[in-house]
């Protein structure tokens, strides 16, 4: 079931990449929650099922003429899957770019993700997943 979680995991980060949206609620549990890290300043609460995560989506995306995750490392844990990464981005209007590290925690159940929270930092997901660097 485990190796299920991380094939799961990464087809929502591929789906995310490709600008599937489908392809991303297609990964998605019709009661998912999405945590943003609150670094970005239009993405600062929960979103809520597959209409929350449309939401944001849309919300998040305006602010970038592109956006794509690099996995650095997937780990299984059971019952959640983290996510080392780093986060590229172009700004809308700007052309702004922007590189940074970011990590997601990712609950799996039946096949679906029912909740995702994001990290600023390896550190702060690393913590929360009871890991250490």
């Amino acid at each position: 079931m485990s190796q299920e979680n991380v094939e799961i995991v990464r087809r929502m980060f591929d789906a995310y990449n490709r600008g599937d949206l489908e392809g991303t609620l297609n990964c998605v549990a019709p009661e998912y929650e999405f945590h943003p890290s609150g670094l970005f300043m239009d993405a600062q609460h929960v979103y809520r099922g597959r209409d929350g995560w449309v939401d944001f989506w849309h919300t998040f995306g305006a602010a970038w003429e592109s956006i794509t995750i690099s996995i650095e490392r997937i780990e299984d844990l059971g019952e959640e899957v983290l996510v080392l990464g780093t986060f590229h981005g172009k700004g809308c209007g700007s052309g702004v770019e922007t590189t940074r590290e970011a990590a997601w925690l990712n609950s799996v159940q039946e096949g679906l993700l029912m909740r995702t929270r994001t990290f600023p930092n390896w550190g702060a997901a690393l913590e929360a997943a009871g890991l250490s660097e």
